[in-house]
Protein backbone atom coordinates (compact mmCIF):
# COMPACT_ATOMS: atom_id res chain seq x y z
CA UNK A 1 0.00 0.00 0.00
CA UNK A 2 2.50 2.74 0.76
CA UNK A 3 4.46 1.96 -2.67
CA UNK A 4 1.19 2.17 -4.55
CA UNK A 5 0.48 5.15 -2.49
CA UNK A 6 3.40 6.82 -3.73
CA UNK A 7 4.97 7.41 0.33
CA UNK A 8 7.89 5.34 -0.09
CA UNK A 9 11.39 5.64 -2.42
CA UNK A 10 12.74 2.49 -1.82
CA UNK A 11 12.60 -1.00 0.57
CA UNK A 12 14.65 -3.70 2.09
CA UNK A 13 15.31 -7.23 3.05
CA UNK A 14 16.56 -8.26 6.82
CA UNK A 15 17.39 -11.78 7.51
CA UNK A 16 17.28 -12.05 11.22
CA UNK A 17 17.23 -15.68 13.67
CA UNK A 18 13.69 -16.60 14.71
CA UNK A 19 12.38 -15.65 18.44
CA UNK A 20 8.97 -15.27 19.96
CA UNK A 21 9.09 -11.90 19.85
CA UNK A 22 8.61 -10.53 16.46
CA UNK A 23 11.01 -9.04 14.46
CA UNK A 24 13.27 -9.12 17.60
CA UNK A 25 15.80 -11.66 16.55
CA UNK A 26 19.58 -11.17 15.71
CA UNK A 27 20.23 -9.68 12.27
CA UNK A 28 22.32 -11.68 10.05
CA UNK A 29 22.04 -9.81 6.54
CA UNK A 30 20.08 -6.68 5.87
CA UNK A 31 20.22 -4.20 2.53
CA UNK A 32 18.48 -1.90 0.88
CA UNK A 33 15.84 -2.49 -2.33
CA UNK A 34 15.73 0.86 -4.87
CA UNK A 35 12.38 1.64 -6.15
CA UNK A 36 12.62 3.32 -9.77
CA UNK A 37 10.59 5.57 -11.38
CA UNK A 38 7.78 3.42 -13.44
CA UNK A 39 8.08 0.10 -11.60
CA UNK A 40 5.14 -1.66 -11.23
CA UNK A 41 4.25 -3.94 -8.64
CA UNK A 42 5.43 -6.89 -10.18
CA UNK A 43 8.69 -5.43 -11.34
CA UNK A 44 9.08 -4.60 -8.01
CA UNK A 45 8.80 -7.83 -6.33
CA UNK A 46 11.17 -9.45 -8.77
CA UNK A 47 13.35 -7.08 -7.71
CA UNK A 48 13.19 -8.19 -4.43
CA UNK A 49 13.09 -11.79 -4.99
CA UNK A 50 16.00 -11.48 -7.03
CA UNK A 51 18.24 -9.92 -3.67
CA UNK A 52 16.31 -12.07 -0.96
CA UNK A 53 16.97 -15.41 -2.46
CA UNK A 54 21.34 -14.03 -2.96
CA UNK A 55 21.15 -12.34 0.62
CA UNK A 56 19.66 -15.60 2.21
CA UNK A 57 22.60 -17.83 0.97
CA UNK A 58 25.02 -15.27 1.83
CA UNK A 59 22.97 -15.48 5.50
CA UNK A 60 23.47 -19.15 5.55
CA UNK A 61 27.39 -19.26 4.37
CA UNK A 62 27.99 -16.70 6.83
CA UNK A 63 26.12 -18.97 10.18
CA UNK A 64 27.76 -21.99 8.56
CA UNK A 65 31.79 -20.38 8.44
CA UNK A 66 30.97 -18.81 11.72
CA UNK A 67 30.50 -21.61 14.48
CA UNK A 68 30.92 -18.28 17.06
CA UNK A 69 27.99 -16.23 15.47
CA UNK A 70 25.98 -18.78 15.12
CA UNK A 71 25.56 -19.85 19.18
CA UNK A 72 25.44 -15.75 19.34
CA UNK A 73 22.67 -15.41 17.10
CA UNK A 74 20.66 -18.10 18.36
CA UNK A 75 21.50 -17.35 22.57
CA UNK A 76 22.54 -21.18 22.63
CA UNK A 77 23.25 -22.67 25.95
CA UNK A 78 25.66 -25.30 25.19
CA UNK A 79 24.75 -28.49 27.53
CA UNK A 80 27.92 -30.51 27.75
CA UNK A 81 27.20 -34.27 27.14
CA UNK A 82 30.33 -36.16 27.23
CA UNK A 83 33.97 -36.11 27.37
CA UNK A 84 35.72 -38.43 25.06
CA UNK A 85 39.88 -39.28 25.31
CA UNK A 86 40.58 -35.96 23.52
CA UNK A 87 37.43 -34.23 22.89
CA UNK A 88 34.40 -32.70 24.45
CA UNK A 89 31.11 -32.99 23.25
CA UNK A 90 27.91 -29.97 23.63
CA UNK A 91 24.74 -29.69 22.29
CA UNK A 92 23.80 -26.07 20.90
CA UNK A 93 20.23 -27.29 19.80
CA UNK A 94 19.08 -27.02 16.65
CA UNK A 95 20.14 -30.58 15.66
CA UNK A 96 23.89 -29.71 16.04
CA UNK A 97 26.63 -30.43 18.34
CA UNK A 98 29.61 -28.54 18.87
CA UNK A 99 32.83 -31.07 19.78
CA UNK A 100 35.87 -28.92 21.43
CA UNK A 101 39.30 -30.83 20.91
CA UNK A 102 40.99 -30.61 23.91
CA UNK A 103 44.55 -30.78 24.90
CA UNK A 104 44.62 -34.05 26.51
CA UNK A 105 46.76 -36.80 25.34
CA UNK A 106 45.47 -40.56 24.85
CA UNK A 107 47.10 -43.18 24.73
CA UNK A 108 46.79 -47.21 25.71
CA UNK A 109 44.12 -46.38 26.45
CA UNK A 110 44.57 -43.89 29.10
CA UNK A 111 45.13 -40.36 29.29
CA UNK A 112 48.64 -39.28 29.85
CA UNK A 113 49.40 -35.45 29.51
CA UNK A 114 48.22 -32.56 27.86
CA UNK A 115 49.74 -31.52 25.45
CA UNK A 116 49.43 -27.36 24.23
CA UNK A 117 48.01 -26.43 21.37
CA UNK A 118 47.07 -30.03 20.57
CA UNK A 119 43.54 -29.38 20.04
CA UNK A 120 43.72 -26.87 18.10
CA UNK A 121 46.18 -29.15 15.47
CA UNK A 122 43.81 -31.86 16.05
CA UNK A 123 40.61 -29.71 15.02
CA UNK A 124 42.32 -28.40 12.33
CA UNK A 125 43.52 -31.74 10.40
CA UNK A 126 40.60 -32.99 11.05
CA UNK A 127 38.71 -30.33 9.26
CA UNK A 128 40.88 -30.69 6.51
CA UNK A 129 40.44 -34.59 5.71
CA UNK A 130 36.55 -34.37 5.82
CA UNK A 131 36.77 -31.34 3.83
CA UNK A 132 38.98 -33.34 0.88
CA UNK A 133 36.91 -36.56 1.64
CA UNK A 134 33.11 -35.24 1.71
CA UNK A 135 33.39 -36.49 -1.85
CA UNK A 136 33.72 -40.36 -1.38
CA UNK A 137 31.35 -40.34 2.12
CA UNK A 138 29.34 -37.17 3.52
CA UNK A 139 30.30 -36.22 6.75
CA UNK A 140 28.90 -34.75 9.81
CA UNK A 141 30.93 -31.63 9.69
CA UNK A 142 28.65 -28.32 8.97
CA UNK A 143 32.04 -25.47 10.27
CA UNK A 144 34.99 -25.17 11.72
CA UNK A 145 36.43 -22.06 13.94
CA UNK A 146 40.55 -21.20 13.47
CA UNK A 147 40.91 -22.72 17.34
CA UNK A 148 39.39 -25.97 18.61
CA UNK A 149 35.91 -26.03 17.97
CA UNK A 150 33.73 -27.88 14.83
CA UNK A 151 30.22 -27.79 14.99
CA UNK A 152 28.55 -30.72 13.30
CA UNK A 153 25.10 -32.37 12.72
CA UNK A 154 23.66 -34.89 15.31
CA UNK A 155 23.72 -38.33 14.03
CA UNK A 156 23.45 -42.11 15.16
CA UNK A 157 27.00 -42.81 16.25
CA UNK A 158 27.72 -46.55 15.51
CA UNK A 159 30.51 -47.87 18.30
CA UNK A 160 32.71 -49.45 15.74
CA UNK A 161 36.15 -47.92 15.43
CA UNK A 162 37.17 -48.77 11.23
CA UNK A 163 40.76 -49.32 11.35
CA UNK A 164 42.39 -49.82 8.11
CA UNK A 165 46.12 -50.94 7.42
CA UNK A 166 48.27 -50.94 4.92
CA UNK A 167 51.44 -52.40 6.59
CA UNK A 168 51.99 -54.18 9.29
CA UNK A 169 53.26 -52.33 11.92
CA UNK A 170 52.44 -50.65 15.27
CA UNK A 171 53.28 -51.55 19.19
CA UNK A 172 49.82 -50.84 20.90
CA UNK A 173 47.89 -53.87 22.10
CA UNK A 174 45.35 -53.69 19.45
CA UNK A 175 48.41 -52.95 17.04
CA UNK A 176 48.32 -56.05 14.41
CA UNK A 177 52.04 -56.37 14.67
CA UNK A 178 52.02 -56.99 18.37
CA UNK A 179 49.53 -59.68 17.71
CA UNK A 180 51.35 -61.48 15.02
CA UNK A 181 54.59 -61.17 17.00
CA UNK A 182 53.28 -62.94 19.61
CA UNK A 183 52.29 -65.97 17.33
CA UNK A 184 49.09 -65.28 16.70
CA UNK A 185 48.02 -65.73 12.96
CA UNK A 186 44.24 -64.61 12.91
CA UNK A 187 43.71 -61.25 13.43
CA UNK A 188 39.94 -59.33 13.49
CA UNK A 189 39.08 -62.84 11.53
CA UNK A 190 42.06 -62.22 9.09
CA UNK A 191 44.16 -65.34 8.45
CA UNK A 192 47.85 -64.38 7.75
CA UNK A 193 51.31 -66.37 6.64
CA UNK A 194 54.06 -66.97 8.79
CA UNK A 195 56.99 -64.83 7.78
CA UNK A 196 56.09 -61.67 7.42
CA UNK A 197 58.38 -58.55 8.74
CA UNK A 198 57.84 -55.60 10.90
CA UNK A 199 56.56 -52.51 9.21
CA UNK A 200 56.24 -54.79 5.68
CA UNK A 201 54.09 -53.17 3.18
CA UNK A 202 50.58 -56.07 3.24
CA UNK A 203 49.64 -57.13 -0.25
CA UNK A 204 46.23 -55.10 0.06
CA UNK A 205 45.12 -52.91 2.71
CA UNK A 206 42.90 -54.68 5.57
CA UNK A 207 40.22 -53.67 7.77
CA UNK A 208 40.94 -54.60 11.43
CA UNK A 209 37.94 -53.22 13.13
CA UNK A 210 37.95 -52.57 17.17
CA UNK A 211 35.19 -51.78 19.24
CA UNK A 212 34.83 -48.18 20.64
CA UNK A 213 34.64 -47.65 24.12
CA UNK A 214 36.81 -47.11 27.62
CA UNK A 215 38.58 -50.18 26.02
CA UNK A 216 39.19 -50.50 22.19
CA UNK A 217 39.43 -54.54 21.78
CA UNK A 218 39.94 -55.96 18.39
CA UNK A 219 36.67 -57.39 16.45
CA UNK A 220 36.01 -59.70 13.66
CA UNK A 221 33.49 -59.07 10.61
CA UNK A 222 31.51 -61.67 11.26
CA UNK A 223 31.22 -60.85 15.30
CA UNK A 224 30.20 -57.39 14.42
CA UNK A 225 27.21 -58.42 12.44
CA UNK A 226 26.55 -61.82 15.07
CA UNK A 227 26.21 -58.70 17.78
CA UNK A 228 23.72 -56.80 15.13
CA UNK A 229 25.99 -53.44 15.58
CA UNK A 230 25.04 -53.35 12.20
CA UNK A 231 23.52 -55.64 9.38
CA UNK A 232 25.89 -57.73 6.78
CA UNK A 233 25.08 -54.94 4.17
CA UNK A 234 25.83 -51.75 6.14
CA UNK A 235 29.20 -53.26 7.01
CA UNK A 236 30.39 -54.13 3.62
CA UNK A 237 29.24 -50.58 3.20
CA UNK A 238 31.20 -49.23 5.75
CA UNK A 239 34.54 -51.46 4.92
CA UNK A 240 33.85 -50.81 1.07
CA UNK A 241 33.77 -47.02 1.71
CA UNK A 242 36.69 -47.35 4.68
CA UNK A 243 39.23 -48.37 1.96
CA UNK A 244 38.12 -45.70 -0.41
CA UNK A 245 39.11 -43.60 2.49
CA UNK A 246 42.67 -44.88 2.93
CA UNK A 247 43.19 -45.51 -0.60
CA UNK A 248 42.58 -41.51 -1.09
CA UNK A 249 44.58 -40.68 2.13
CA UNK A 250 47.47 -42.93 0.98
CA UNK A 251 47.81 -41.07 -2.16
CA UNK A 252 47.22 -37.78 -0.79
CA UNK A 253 50.61 -38.34 1.74
CA UNK A 254 52.95 -40.06 -0.76
CA UNK A 255 52.79 -36.66 -3.04
CA UNK A 256 53.70 -35.12 0.25
CA UNK A 257 56.90 -37.44 1.19
CA UNK A 258 54.55 -39.85 3.71
CA UNK A 259 53.37 -43.26 4.14
CA UNK A 260 49.63 -43.81 5.36
CA UNK A 261 50.53 -47.09 7.79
Amino acid sequence: SAYLNGEISHTGIMIHTVVPEIDSGNVIECTDIPIFEGDSLDTLRNRISFFEKGLLLKAIGDLAQSPQLLTESFEIRPEKIHSGKVRDIYDIGYNLISMVATDKQSAFDRHICNIPGKGVILNQISAMWMKLTSHIIPNHLVSCDEKSTMICKKAKRIDIEVVVRGYIAGTTSTSLWTHYDNGERKYCGISFPDGLKKNQRLPEPIVTPTTKGVKDDPISSQEIVEREIVTLGEWQYIKFKALELYAFGAEYSSHRGLILV
